[in-house]
């Protein structure tokens, strides 16, 4: 059978922003955030592939969720990332 195109997929370039990723340097990574995070009002979670496959060649996906909803504190928990040398953005409105 004759394929209508023939060609080969380009091999895929990382950018300067991809890493290796795995549960252990995930674990690394926030454990000293935990205490901190959670006297703002927060929790830290790791999430996406490094949590469901135990590792990722792209990116590592991580979650900030309050610990109740009756006081959400944003600006405490940007002054726990900013202290620990992390530069918080958000990339949608909340």
């Amino acid at each position: 059978m004759t394929k209508a195109f023939d060609y080969e997929k380009p091999p895929k370039t990382r950018t300067r922003y991809d890493a290796d990723w795995d549960i252990d340097k995930a674990r690394t990574l926030i454990e000293p955030l935990i205490k901190d995070m959670w006297a703002a009002g927060f929790f830290i979670g790791i999430a996406g592939s490094v949590f469901t496959k135990g590792k990722s060649t792209k990116d590592l996906d991580l979650i900030l969720s309050p610990l109740t909803t009756a006081k959400v504190d944003l600006d405490a928990a940007k002054t726990v990332l900013t202290a620990h040398g992390w530069t918080p953005f958000v990339d949608r409105p909340v």
